[in-house]
């Protein structure tokens, strides 16, 4: 018996015991991945609907550039976003409706995050990862152009314009903590409302200051989730890289948490402000290769290492001649007007490098992910 056939036979039992074949009973947009009825829970009605596409019985509606697009029902049928619907996606959705293991939240990319299950570093890294698979351009806008929505509001509207349009650097880390629910107070901008009452749609890289632009200490920033605050850890408040590499901080020079949030604001060798190279990005800790990247990447998203589509730079040196550097050994997930090591890729992606040794140097502000 073939491994789908064994699957649909092992069902079979789960309907006579009482499943509800419920079918169309949600809303418009298909928000949850395996609800392919859209009833609002995964049950043994959508693994049938997913089983009767597999063996081409009854098709789901939309095709298959449908799989990468939000709130489709080919999106909700691809569990495992490897890009394919077969019998693993419905392995998957068994799975969780005997019980044996839940679709995780990082799966279910636009699934609302109960404010109560307070979100940790590798959640924030998860959603982020969620744009950076999708193919998103780098797009940030000029001069006087103005969006009229937000990247920092994680909702349906605003995700719908980012796969249209792209995503900035402060876009993918400001949507990343407000589409789980995570706020600040005390900043200029940053994930909070400020943002829209400084004009700045979405919050920018220097509305992550007490006030927008002015490169002194941040102090008194909180993080909010859930109706709970608590105080932000900064790291590091304005430190030159010409003196410390941004992934350590303090005398001892100690790295960074995974999940820090890093704000880079550039100045030239004399102190001048050179703001269209301001950069922020999720750090993602130290790995040895791009291998082990694409590991801990499939780990957060359900896939195995080969599905995982997120552009991942290939450099295996840092930029200094005699190699003594380890840049190559930090890791950093960001959106970016330029790709570091693999073709001419721009928008999210994830690099090892930082910068050629330039005139140019960053002030860096480094946020510890919040803890509640």
């Amino acid at each position: 018996m073939s491994k789908l056939r064994k699957i649909i036979s092992s069902l079979a039992a789960l309907t006579i015991l009482g499943s509800t074949l419920t079918v169309g009973a949600g809303a418009d947009g298909f928000t949850q991945k395996g609800d392919l009825n859209n009833s609002g829970t995964i049950e043994t009605s959508d693994i049938v609907l997913l089983a009767a596409h597999v063996k081409g019985l009854k098709p789901l509606d939309g095709s298959n550039e449908d799989i990468l697009v939000p709130d489709t029902e080919r999106w909700a049928a691809d569990v495992n976003r490897d890009g394919a619907i077969n019998a693993t996606d419905i392995s998957i959705i068994a799975a969780h409706v005997k019980g044996i293991r839940n679709i995780s939240s990082s799966t279910n990319a636009y699934k609302t995050v109960n404010p109560l299950a307070l979100p940790d570093e590798d959640d924030i890294i998860a959603r982020a990862l969620r744009l950076s698979e999708v193919n998103l351009r780098y797009y940030s806008p000029g001069g006087s152009e103005n969006r009229d929505y937000d990247f920092s509001k994680g909702n349906e509207s605003v995700e719908t314009a980012i796969l249209n349009i792209g995503i900035d650097c402060s876009g993918i880390v400001n949507y990343s903590l407000a589409s789980l629910g995570i706020g600040t107070e005390g900043l200029q901008g940053s994930v909070n409302d400020n943002a829209t009452r400084f004009g700045h749609v979405p919050a920018y890289t220097g509305d992550w200051l007490n006030k927008c632009n002015e490169l002194e200490p941040v102090v008194d920033a909180y993080w909010v989730s859930g109706g709970e605050t608590v105080p932000m850890e900064v790291l590091k408040n304005g430190v030159s890289t010409a003196d410390q590499k941004y992934y350590y901080y303090g005398n001892d020079n100690a790295v960074i948490p995974v999940g820090s949030i890093v704000v880079g604001f550039a100045v030239d060798q004399y102190g001048n402000r050179l703001y269209y190279a301001d950069h922020m990005w999720i750090y993602l800790g130290e790995y040895s290769s791009a291998g082990e990247v694409r590991e801990r990447i499939a780990s957060l998203t359900e896939k195995t290492p080969e599905y995982v589509r997120t552009k991942i730079g290939s450099q295996g040196f840092g930029y200094k001649a005699d190699n003594s550097d380890n840049d190559r050994t930090h890791w950093r997930l960001e959106s970016t007007g330029t790709w570091h090591g693999f073709d001419n890729y721009t928008g999210p992606q994830i690099n090892n490098d930082f910068c050629p040794e330039t005139k140019t140097q960053y002030l860096i502000y480094v946020f510890a992910p919040p803890k509640f």
